[in-house]
C-alpha cells in the first residue's frame, strides 16, 4: 500500500512557475541595464513592497539563478553572467571576449576553470582595484578542439608531461599516443581529457616537430598554435586564380582617377614579391606634391566571400625568418594586387600638397587607376643616390631619376620639421636573418 504524502511535501507546482518567471523576469531586466548590473537592493525593496510571497520568491529565484551560474553577486550588485569566448591564454592568466559586444575582461588564471582557446564561457565579473574589466569563469558552455604547443618532458618515473607554450605554469600529464616522441621533442597535442584546472588536463602528442633546442623546430610549433592551416581552401584558391585571371577591364576602371600618366614608383627590398604600396613625387611652383598609392585590395575581396573569410582569420600575413605566410593567396598578394611594374592596377591613392617648409596645404583620398613605371630596391636607389650618374643602376631608374631626387628633397624637409617638434628618433634598424641549409640561423645583418 502506497504511503501518502504529507502535506506540503514535494514542490508546489504553482510555486515552481512563479519562481521560474521570477528568474526570466530579473535576467530580462539585468540586460537592459548598461553593464548588465544593478543593485540587488533594487529587486528586494521592488518585492517586498509586492508582499511577502513576492520577497519569497525572488530569494528563491535569485538562488536558484546563483546555482545555475546565470547571475552572480559582488558587492552589492547583481550581475547577469555573459556569454564570452576564450581568445588567450597566458603563463598566469586568460582574456576573454564578451560575445555581445566585443569587450575584453582580464580573468586570473585560478579563475578559468581549465577554459581552453575557443571555449564558449558563461563569466562574471569580479572585483577590479584598476578600474579594468576583470571576471571568473563560472562555466564552459562549448568546449572547443583547441590543440596545444609544448615542449615533452620526461621526469625520473618514465612518465612524460607536456610543459605548455602559453597556458599555465603547470605542466600536462601525456598518454601514450600513435606519434613517436622523445624528452625534449618540441610537440603539438590535443586534449583527451579535461579537469577543472589546467593542471588536471590530460593530453597526447598528435605531431612531433623534433628537438626543442632548434629554432626552425621552434618556428613550426609556433605557426601550429597561431595558424589553423599554413595552405589556403580549394574555394578560396579557385576564386583567386579566376580573379588574376581576369585581369583589369574598363569597367573597373570607370569611375576611378586615372593616374597611368605620372611617374608611379614602389621600393620595396630586393627579395620583395607583393608590392602593396607606391609612390610618386612632383615639385611645383607652390612646393610639393606627394602620392602614396596602396592597392585597392577591397576591389576583389568582397565582404563574407571565402577569400575574406580566411583572410580575417589570419588577421595578417605572417613573417618569420627566410619565409611568410601569406594573408591572401599568391594569386592576389603577388598578382593582381600587387603593384608589379608595367602593369595596370587598381590603388587607393593619398595625394599630397606640401609648402616648402614641409606644411601640408591640401590633401585628398580617391579611388585610382595606376600603372608603375619601375620596382625600386632600397640598396640600388641608394647607391644612386651617391654616385648619380656613375652609378650601375642609373639606367634602370632615368625614367624616375627626377623624381627620386624630388622625394629625397621632400623626405629631408618633412624630417627636418619633425625633429624641429622634438620628434624622438628611435633609430631602429630592420634585421635580415639569415639561415644555411638546415634552417640554422648562421647571421643577422641590418637590412640596407
Amino acid at each position: 500500500m502506497a504511503k501518502k504524502k504529507k502535506r506540503g511535501a514535494g514542490t508546489d507546482p504553482v510555486l515552481a512557475r512563479e519562481v521560474t518567471a521570477m528568474k526570466e523576469k530579473i535576467t530580462q531586466r539585468l540586460a537592459g541595464f548598461d553593464g548588465f548590473m544593478c543593485p540587488r537592493n533594487m529587486f528586494v525593496a521592488q518585492a517586498k513592497s509586492n508582499g511577502r510571497n513576492s520577497k519569497k520568491n525572488l530569494l528563491k529565484a535569485l538562488n536558484e539563478l546563483y546555482d545555475e551560474g546565470r547571475v552572480s553577486l559582488l558587492d552589492g550588485m547583481l550581475f547577469l553572467c555573459m556569454e564570452a569566448s576564450v581568445t588567450k591564454l597566458m603563463k598566469t592568466a586568460g582574456i576573454v571576449t564578451r560575445n555581445a559586444d566585443g569587450l575584453e575582461f582580464f580573468v586570473p588564471g585560478k579563475f578559468l576553470m581549465g577554459a581552453l582557446i575557443g571555449d564558449t564561457v558563461m563569466i562574471a565579473p569580479i572585483y577590479s582595484s584598476d578600474g579594468e574589466p576583470k571576471a571568473q569563469v563560472v562555466r564552459i558552455v562549448k568546449e572547443s578542439d583547441s590543440r596545444i604547443t609544448g615542449i615533452a618532458l620526461c621526469d625520473e618515473y618514465g612518465d612524460f608531461y607536456l610543459m605548455p607554450d602559453n597556458m599555465g605554469m603547470n605542466m600536462i600529464r601525456l598518454v601514450k599516443s600513435d606519434c613517436p616522441f622523445e624528452d625534449e621533442s618540441r610537440v603539438l597535442a590535443e586534449i583527451v581529457s579535461r579537469g577543472v584546472r589546467h593542471s588536471e588536463h590530460v593530453a597526447r602528442v598528435i605531431v612531433n616537430y623534433g628537438n626543442s633546442g632548434n629554432a626552425a623546430v621552434c618556428a613550426k610549433a609556433i605557426i601550429a598554435a597561431a595558424v589553423s592551416s599554413e595552405g589556403f581552401s580549394p574555394e578560396t584558391l579557385a576564386m583567386a586564380k579566376e580573379i588574376d585571371t581576369a585581369g583589369i577591364s574598363g569597367k573597373d576602371c570607370a569611375g576611378r582617377l586615372d593616374l597611368r600618366g605620372k611617374n608611379i614608383f614602389t621600393v620595396d627590398g630586393a627579395d620583395s614579391k607583393d608590392m602593396d604600396d607606391a609612390v610618386s613625387a612632383e615639385k611645383t611652383d607652390s612646393g610639393y606634391e606627394l602620392g602614396v598609392h596602396i592597392a585597392d585590395v577591397s576591389h576583389y575581396v568582397k565582404a563574407g566571400s571565402s577569400i575574406d573569410r580566411e583572410a580575417m582569420e589570419r588577421g595578417t600575413s605572417i613573417y618569420y625568418a627566410d619565409k611568410v605566410i601569406p594573408m591572401l593567396p599568391a594569386e592576389l598578394s603577388n598578382g593582381i594586387c600587387s603593384l608589379n611594374p608595367g602593369e595596370d592596377r587598381l590603388a587607393f591613392s593619398a595625394l599630397m600638397k606640401f609648402d616648402f617648409e614641409g606644411n601640408i596645404l591640401d590633401y585628398q583620398f580617391r579611388k585610382t587607376v595606376i600603372f608603375s613605371r619601375v620596382k625600386g630596391i632600397y640598396s640600388e636607389i641608394n647607391d644612386l643616390f651617391a654616385k648619380g650618374m656613375q652609378s650601375h643602376f642609373f639606367d634602370k631608374y632615368s625614367q624616375i631619376y627626377g623624381d627620386l631626387t624630388v622625394m629625397k628633397e621632400l623626405a629631408e624637409v618633412l624630417i627636418n620639421k619633425r625633429a624641429s617638434r622634438g620628434a624622438p628618433d628611435f633609430g631602429e634598424t630592420e634585421t635580415i636573418i639569415k639561415l644555411d641549409k638546415n634552417d640554422k640561423c648562421i647571421d643577422v645583418k641590418a637590412k640596407i
